[in-house]
């Protein structure tokens, strides 16, 4: 459900300019209270998206569920965190894992490929007929385990690839997202997709 709010919902933020293309999902994002500014006035529209962070956004998108019988086992994610209860239902609903056993890395940067395996699994691992990945010329740098989540994600149109200025379209898969492309990437996410799986 949109909440309802007077004037534009990134209007509080300086760095958030209303004609450019990311301005309709960063003030949907907000208006449905998924994502908040880093201060006040600052959104952060080039900083890079953290694990935590997305975790946290997917934890909201799902109905922030309660999770008091759910585990933690990262030691690297403690009870104060913002994004506690959200990384328990992410790691429980296998959503999110580790960088080891016991890591999670909240604080570490977060790349394209990680964040459409993310969806990939919040929508259950759906099944893709085709190959989508042809087109790119850099399809090879795609870690393995992501091939699948990649695939899936160009198939459904949420990921398209960025457009160089030779006019080549890559994936950039390794290459980390600012919090401007997640909006717009989360944006499709949950207006094409819907959470109904």
């Amino acid at each position: 459900e949109v909440i309802e709010a007077p004037g534009c919902p990134s209007e509080p933020y300086q760095d958030v300019n209303r004609s450019a293309w990311y301005h309709t999902s960063v003030d949907f994002m907000i208006q449905n209270g998924y994502m908040y500014g880093m201060t006040l006035n600052y959104f952060g529209l080039n900083e890079s998206l953290t694990r935590g962070q997305l975790a946290a956004i997917l934890y909201r998108i799902a109905g922030s569920p309660d999770v008091t019988d759910l585990p933690n086992p990262f030691e690297d994610v403690g009870a104060n965190d913002y994004y506690y209860k959200a990384i328990r239902w992410a790691y429980a609903n296998n959503v999110v894992a580790g960088i080891s056993e016991t890591k999670y890395a909240p604080k570490q940067p977060i790349t394209r490929e990680q964040i459409a395996s993310l969806l990939y699994r919040y929508k259950g691992k759906p099944d893709v007929t085709g190959d989508y990945l042809n087109s790119f010329p850099d399809k090879g740098k795609i870690t393995p385990y992501a091939v699948p989540a990649i695939n899936w994600a160009v198939s459904v149109g949420l990921m398209s690839g960025n457009e160089l200025s030779d006019g080549t379209i890559e994936l950039q898969p390794r290459y980390n997202a600012s919090r401007a492309q997640c909006c717009s990437l989360l944006y499709r996410f949950v207006t094409r997709l819907g959470d109904d799986e």
